[in-house]
C-alpha cells in the first residue's frame, strides 16, 4: 500500500478505512510504502499500530518502507520502531514479509 502526504488526525479516517478494506479482504501481510509521507503524528501512528495488531492477530505482519528522516525520527522517538519494522527499500520490506509468510507467522 502506497501512502502519500500526511498521516494525521485529518487523514486518519481515510487511512483507517483503506486498512479495514484490506482486513475484510483477508490481507494479512502488508507493506506500507511511506516513502512519500512527509508528516505523521500520533494519530497516524495509532492507526498503523491498530493495523499491526490486527495483522498479527490474524497471523500476518505489517512492515513499512520509509526514507524520510523526519518521519523515521517520529518512529524512533516514540518507540514505534520496536513495533513496526521500517526498511529503506521495497525489496527489503518484501523479503521480510515473504519470510514471515514462509514461517507462517510474524516472528
Amino acid at each position: 500500500m502506497r501512502v502519500v502526504g500526511e498521516i494525521d488526525a485529518y487523514s486518519a479516517p481515510d487511512f483507517r478505512a483503506v486498512f479495514a478494506e484490506l482486513a475484510r479482504d483477508n490481507v494479512r501481510f502488508i507493506v506500507a510504502d511511506l516513502t512519500r509521507v512527509d508528516f505523521i503524528d500520533s494519530t497516524g501512528l495509532g492507526v498503523l499500530n491498530g493495523v499491526r495488531k490486527r495483522a498479527a492477530d490474524a497471523g500476518g505482519k505489517l512492515v513499512g518502507i520509509c526514507t524520510a528522516p523526519n518521519v523515521r525520527k517520529v518512529f524512533e522517538t516514540t518507540g514505534f520502531l520496536q513495533l513496526i519494522q521500517l526498511y529503506e527499500t521495497e525489496d527489503e520490506a518484501l523479503a521480510d514479509v515473504r519470510g514471515a509468510k514462509e514461517r507462517g507467522s510474524d516472528a
